[in-house]
């Protein structure tokens, strides 16, 4: 192989070698924080659908009912 072409590779190569990796990290980069990110709003976010379906209500008035019939005490506040 001529010198001279070997050079030009050389030349042409390396550079392009160097240019793929950096931009394949910050591809990367910017996939790792997309992520993170939206992992991070995940974790804040808050689903009062979820929040209400496991909340225990009362229903005071069947309550009031009841504890005149059982002759219970009502606790005082």
């Amino acid at each position: 192989m001529n010198p001279r072409l070997n050079k030009q590779i050389k030349k042409i190569i390396y550079p392009a070698i160097t240019i793929l990796v950096i931009g394949l990290s910050a591809l990367l980069f910017v996939q790792s924080v997309g992520f993170v990110s939206k992992k991070m709003a995940e974790i804040f976010d808050v689903d009062n659908m979820k929040i209400e379906a496991n909340l225990i209500k009362v229903d005071l008035e069947n309550y009031k009912i009841a504890s005149e019939r059982l002759n219970l005490i009502e606790p005082k506040p």
